[in-house]
């Protein structure tokens, strides 16, 4: 785990390079989406993600939804950001999965 907390702690969050992967396209990860536009890091969000395959192909703003495994298997080392009523199940697959860049956050 990289960050557990409130976002508005998780400085690491706000470098320029970091790129982002919000798990969880409901109003939870929609909030955190909107702290980071509000912090100029819209740039670094490149997807949403959630295990609800209705959700796969929608876009939230600019952001596409996708497949979880679609990131975690793919050669870059995303940050996950987790949130939310489901963020101990959302840990826990990413967990299970070899992420390790997951940020436990709190609203």
């Amino acid at each position: 785990m990289e960050y557990i907390g409130n976002i508005i702690y998780d400085i690491c969050l706000l470098k320029n390079h970091m790129e982002l992967v919000i798990f969880g396209a409901g109003r939870s990860g929609r909030k955190v989406y909107d702290f980071l536009c509000r912090n100029d890091k819209e740039q670094n969000v490149k997807y949403f993600c959630d295990r609800n395959e209705d959700l796969w192909g929608k876009r939230i703003g600019n952001i596409e939804v996708v497949n979880p495994m679609q990131v975690i298997l793919s050669e870059t080392e995303y940050h996950f950001l987790v949130s939310g009523d489901y963020a101990n199940d959302m840990t826990r697959y990413l967990l299970q999965n070899g992420v390790k860049r997951i940020h436990l956050l709190f609203m």
